[in-house]
C-alpha cells in the first residue's frame, strides 16, 4: 500500500487512506488514465494471486486424495 500512496502522492492526489483531500484531480485527463492503468495493474495481481492460491488449494486436495486412497 505504501508504494501506493507514493503514487498517488506522485500525481498529486491526496489521499489519507480512507478519503480523498479532494477531487481536483479527476479534472486533468492524464492523471486519471494513469489511476485507471494502476487500477487494472492491481486487479490483475489479485487475480492471479486469487488463481494460484485456488490451484495451490486444488493441488492440496488431490494429494490428501491420493493419499486416503492408497
Amino acid at each position: 500500500m505504501e508504494g501506493l500512496a507514493d503514487f498517488l502522492s506522485s500525481l498529486g492526489v491526496e489521499y489519507d487512506g480512507r478519503n480523498f483531500s479532494s477531487f481536483d484531480w479527476v479534472e486533468n485527463e492524464e492523471t486519471c488514465n494513469l489511476l485507471h492503468e494502476k487500477a487494472f495493474e492491481i486487479i490483475e495481481a489479485i487475480n492471479r494471486r486469487k488463481e494460484e492460491s485456488k490451484n495451490e488449494r486444488i493441488g492440496d486436495f488431490r494429494s490428501t486424495f491420493a493419499l486416503a486412497m492408497t
